[in-house]
């Protein structure tokens, strides 16, 4: 969404604020400008691979591993955690799909009463799996920041913070930049020919951090 991080705290806290149409509104929204400042020091950061759940490429689970000690340089202590679920990731989203549904309808009760029906005279225009990957399944604050690459295809590595600790993935990611930056990034894909990319065997659906949600 933004070239740096210090470009998103600024756009959070332009976007950030109470709205007495949305039931989650924070009453107090926190302000993010300062956070791309704070020192990490002393902070644990838990490390998942793959969540228990999300398949990752071997070539992308490695750019994300030498990526991690750059926290540890910061100050920050890392320690990686098995995680297990009972269901895979396919039936979780499928639960979290039907939760939120009620929320779903209500959007389109909206247009519907001003003589667009959605659902009905349009209904071919909507995904059988509707907007089946873009929910955030925990409502936890998340920053996906340049990793690596493979191939010369960008890798993801998402960083995930407490509820209403935005602050906290700012400052994670920020850390992260200042010890390995990675603007020069933008200068070797603009100077990259689209047609040079064409059959590359590596996977897009996978060229993303562990734990990311597509």
């Amino acid at each position: 969404m933004t070239r740096t991080v210090d470009n998103a705290a600024l756009a959070l806290d332009v976007l950030a604020g109470y709205d007495d149409r949305d039931p989650f509104a924070l009453d107090d929204p926190a302000t993010f400008a300062g956070a791309t400042r704070r020192s990490i020091r002393g902070r644990r950061i838990a490390r998942s691979p793959d969540f228990g759940v999300y398949p990752v490429d071997r070539r992308v689970a490695g750019v994300v591993q030498r990526a991690v000690p750059a926290f540890e340089d910061a100050g920050a202590a890392v320690d990686q955690v098995d995680l297990a679920f009972d269901h895979d990731q396919r039936e979780l989203s499928d639960l979290w799909c039907r939760l939120i549904m009620p929320l779903n309808i209500e959007g389109l009760e909206g247009p519907k009463a001003q003589g667009l029906d959605l659902l009905g005279d349009h209904r071919d225009d909507s995904p059988q799996e509707y907007l089946r990957w873009i929910v955030n399944f925990t409502g936890h604050p998340a920053a996906s920041i340049p990793a690596g690459d493979v191939d010369g295809l960008p890798v993801g590595m998402q960083m995930i913070g407490r509820r209403y600790c935005d602050a906290d993935v700012l400052a994670a990611s920020a850390a992260y930049g200042r010890l390995r930056p990675w603007q020069d990034a933008y200068a070797r894909c603009a100077a990259r020919s689209l047609a040079s990319s064409a059959g590359r065997d590596l996977d897009l659906d996978r060229s993303s951090g562990p734990g990311s949600q597509r």
